[in-house]
């Protein structure tokens, strides 16, 4: 299966306030990670997530870009830049 199937098979975000939302497992597969390591990433503090009003983690485009940031760094051992906030950012 192509990445470009892939793709088009995955489910969109959503709106939210005019930004884009992506749910858990939508961004697992985005970033490349699974849905467990996010989870852990969460309860760690490595990467605080926001929550939809259901209470359920949701991430929007800058999350994506931090979290492939996190994975490379965990990845090639660097250290990381991060500081959590809270995932209550704009």
């Amino acid at each position: 299966m192509g990445a470009a199937h892939m793709l088009s098979t995955m489910p969109a975000a959503k709106k939210i306030h005019g930004k884009k939302l992506y749910s858990i497992g939508l961004t697992a597969q985005l970033v490349g990670r699974c849905i467990a390591t996010l989870r852990r990433w969460d309860m760690e503090g490595l990467f605080l997530a926001r929550r939809d009003k259901h209470g359920r983690r949701v991430y929007n485009d800058s999350d994506l870009n931090e979290l492939r940031a996190i994975a490379a760094a965990l990845k090639t051992r660097r250290p990381l830049k991060h500081k959590p906030e809270n995932g209550l950012n704009g």
